[in-house]
């Protein structure tokens, strides 16, 4: 299986170091910087048929691990930020699992993002 993740920088690097001196229209690979953990939810997110079974405290610490930004809303609401993309989501209850439509949303969100999962 051939694995790749590339998204187009827009100012800011994940972990929020400073990308002065950089060109923010590079494409950069970060899929081999992440752990096996945030590797494993990034094929569940892109996975078809969409998956059930996705924790979404997992998909919280990918976008994180993106380099993206979490805020908590009122309720359940969660307001997410990556390479300048804005979406807001209602993080799953009783249950920890997220639903196949809001998989689909944040499949979505990461997307435009520009993350992507090929195999």
């Amino acid at each position: 299986m051939n694995s790749s993740v590339d998204f187009m920088t827009t100012g800011r690097m994940p972990g929020g170091g400073d990308n002065e001196g950089i060109d923010t229209n590079t494409r950069i690979s970060y899929f081999d910087t992440m752990n096996r953990k945030r590797k494993n939810t990034l094929k569940a997110v892109f996975d078809d048929p969409i998956r059930s079974d996705v924790l979404w405290c997992d998909i919280e610490k990918l976008v994180v691990a993106y380099g993206g930004y979490i805020e908590e809303g009122k309720g359940s609401r969660v307001r997410m930020e990556l390479n300048g993309v804005r979406a807001v989501f209602h993080r799953p209850h009783p249950a920890k699992e997220t639903g196949k439509g809001a998989l689909k949303s944040v499949r979505r969100f990461l997307s435009t993002a520009g993350v992507k999962y090929e195999i």
